[in-house]
């Protein structure tokens, strides 16, 4: 036996002494009292580690011990009462526990005297130290002591491997992401039952999206979309100095450019004394998992240009994927393909050419907004596309000048979802960077909710900078003369967005509750009537699809400038469904030519090409699906009499042969 296995085995013994010592103290109850022996074993095994000792249990969901190495975490250990039964904790501590081990790379879980082993969710070594008696010689066998400093060994070496693919970073994102939402959930939980004069940053936060942006926001769905944030903040700020040494929380802030002040003001108050303590171990982990990541390769498939995979918004979808595949259904959240993109953002080139008169998309009065602009791909594909003719007839030295005094200030977007609304920010600004105009201002992606009326929110008790973003949106809604609105809006029969409220009134004395109609509720009603009498449908709830409120908003939108187009690609149903026929009516009144590509794709139909071979979805859906295009322009058409022509195109077969076309086509 070398003499550093002699002194660790002599470190165990010692241990186990000050275990005995301590079930004989009267004061020594749960695992805290045990915690400096398990403590000094550590640093014995490890001399000049550093370890982050959680010294009481006030804190939500973190573990005991953190090991830390040159800033960055390498290990946690989580400690229960002495000789407790790991297989049959008390339902509190096994769900912490189960939550730590699904997440955490490196986990130790420990009674004082059993070590269990996790390596990503995965139980990879166990060890049994004994009992000691109350008087005599503990007997420690070899094979007992061996086993525990092989695990204890293999727990304090472990080094965390580099993360070199974004599919990889995606996934570890995640599993954090998860933590991180239990813990605000639980932490959200406690302030809320706080007195309300007391400010506490979470509930404060909480209840400023609630009444800015999300009425209906549950504690739960906060935590869920406060923990998405912060995962995608960090991950933002790492794009952004993919070779900063150390990376730490506290450099987020200062790295994210002013182009982002949402995302700013948010992860600056990672640094303040006011940030939760439960919180600040999961932060430093995501910080130290960005740090080791090889950033220079992931940001290289950022650029990628062949093919229809947009690295950041796949970057997105593996998120999902492994933090909560349910919320691409709740808010029919699904990734536009490149080619739909390609051919609505050409379509619209060419009707401001041919329609209006206008240098296309170049056009300085073309003001254009996507109001559920998810990931940005509507926007990206824009700025690509306007890149290309500016660099072609100005000549590549005048697009930087360009884009930021000519092309910046009229692309807008809207966005309800905060991871979303992060990585669009994050994929414009590096496309901007890349073709050599990173933006000197803030990009004019909004959070905030397309559906809810444009009403300053001045008078409204809320944090500062989420007010900001309400007003800057609430402008853009109520103010520009948009002229293009287009992009992908959610489809989702189950809609998030009420068209009803409930309100109580008293009248003489008595008070009842009646349901009123929301701003888009009641634009939605003009859809419920054809010829100024009621459809009267038995069940008009397909009028309440997200999908259909989005193209009332639109064209509501074009309404208030006067002129414009709409570009769409949504559910198809309300082509011939009866349900919609006040909603095409108005449509037909509204503009003054429409184009429909519809591309079909229907399994709840079961269709099929009309030569009887498979038709597939451009999405992984059940709805079939059509893009709209849909013109208003009083100077260059006379009023319908009745209504407005319709060309209209069915596309069949693979999804392959969908994309081929949309590459392909023109209006």
């Amino acid at each position: 036996m070398t003499q550093e296995s002699e002194t660790h085995v002599r470190a165990l013994r010692q241990y186990l002494e000050e275990l005995r010592t301590l079930v004989q103290q009267p004061h020594a109850t749960g695992e805290l009292s045990y915690h400096s022996a398990l403590e000094q074993l550590l640093h014995t095994l490890r001399p000049g580690l550093n370890i982050v000792h959680e010294p009481t249990r006030t804190a939500v969901g973190r573990p005991d011990f953190a090991l830390v190495h040159q800033h960055a975490p390498v290990g946690y250990v989580e400690a229960e009462a002495y000789a407790a039964d790991l297989d049959n904790l008390p339902p509190h501590a096994k769900a912490q526990t189960d939550a730590f081990r699904q997440h955490l790379e490196n986990f130790l879980l420990t009674n004082f005297l059993e070590f269990r082993l996790y390596r990503a969710g995965e139980e990879v070594l166990r060890a049994r130290l004994p009992q000691p008696p109350p008087h005599g010689k503990i007997a420690l066998a070899q094979r007992d002591a061996d086993d525990c400093l092989a695990l204890l060994q293999a727990f304090l070496d472990y080094a965390p491997a580099p993360v070199a693919d974004a599919h990889t970073l995606a996934r570890h994102l995640a599993q954090r992401a998860q933590l991180l939402k239990a813990t605000v959930a639980q932490s959200l939980d406690a302030q809320l039952k706080q007195p309300p004069d007391q400010s506490l940053e979470l509930r404060n936060l909480y209840l400023a999206l609630q009444r800015a942006l999300l009425p209906d926001l549950t504690p739960r769905d906060f935590a869920d979309l406060y923990a998405q944030t912060l995962a995608y903040g960090l991950f933002a700020a790492r794009c952004y100095a993919p070779n900063a040494t150390p990376f730490t929380r506290h450099d987020a802030a200062r790295i994210i450019p002013d182009a982002i002040p949402f995302l700013k003001r948010l992860l600056g108050t990672l640094t303040t004394h006011t940030l939760e303590p439960e919180l600040e171990w999961l932060l430093d982990d995501l910080a130290s998992l960005l740090e080791r990541a090889e950033m220079y390769a992931i940001l290289q498939d950022f650029g990628k240009r062949a093919g229809r995979e947009d690295p950041v918004v796949h970057f997105y979808e593996d998120f999902l994927a492994a933090y909560d595949p349910t919320l691409r259904e709740v808010r029919g959240v699904y990734y536009t393909p490149e080619p739909v993109v390609q051919f609505i953002v050409r379509a619209v080139d060419s009707v401001l050419h041919r329609q209006f008169g206008m240098q296309g998309l170049m056009d300085e009065r073309a003001l254009m907004l996507d109001p559920a602009c998810g990931t940005g791909s509507f926007l990206y594909e824009i700025v690509r596309q306007v890149h290309a003719e500016v660099c072609e007839q100005l000549g590549d030295g005048q697009w930087a000048d360009y884009a930021r005094q000519r092309l910046l200030p009229r692309l807008f977007g809207f966005e309800l979802l905060i991871a979303p609304y992060t990585i669009a920010h994050l994929k414009l600004a590096l496309e901007l960077q890349q073709l050599g105009a990173p933006p000197a201002e803030r990009l004019r992606i909004y959070l905030t909710n397309a559906l809810e009326p444009a009403v300053k929110p001045a008078e409204l008790l809320l944090g500062e900078f989420i007010t900001r973003e309400a007003e800057a949106a609430a402008e853009v809604k109520r103010d520009k003369p948009i002229l293009v609105v287009l992009g992908n809006p959610p489809y989702s029969g189950h809609s998030a967005n009420r068209s009803y409220v409930e309100v109580s009134e008293t009248i003489g004395g008595r008070t009842r509750k009646r349901k009123q109609p929301t701003w888009i509720g009641e634009l939605i009603e003009d859809y419920k009537q054809v010829d100024g009498q009621p459809l009267e449908e038995k069940n008009p709830k397909w009028l309440q699809d997200d999908y259909v409120k989005f193209i009332r908003f639109a064209e509501w939108r074009i309404e208030q400038t006067g002129q414009g187009v709409v570009a769409f690609i949504t559910n198809h149903a309300y082509l011939d469904n009866p349900t919609f026929r006040g909603m095409r009516a108005r449509l037909l009144r509204t503009f003054q030519r429409l184009y429909i590509v519809n591309l079909h794709g229907n399994a709840r139909r079961k269709e099929r090409a009309p030569d009887g071979s498979p038709d597939e979805n451009l999405f992984d859906i059940q709805q079939g699906v059509a893009i709209l295009i849909a013109i208003r322009n009083p100077d260059n058409f006379a009023e319908p009499a009745e209504s407005a022509p319709v060309w209209y195109c069915d596309v069949w077969g693979s999804r392959e042969a969908k994309y081929d076309f949309l590459r392909e086509a023109t209006l």
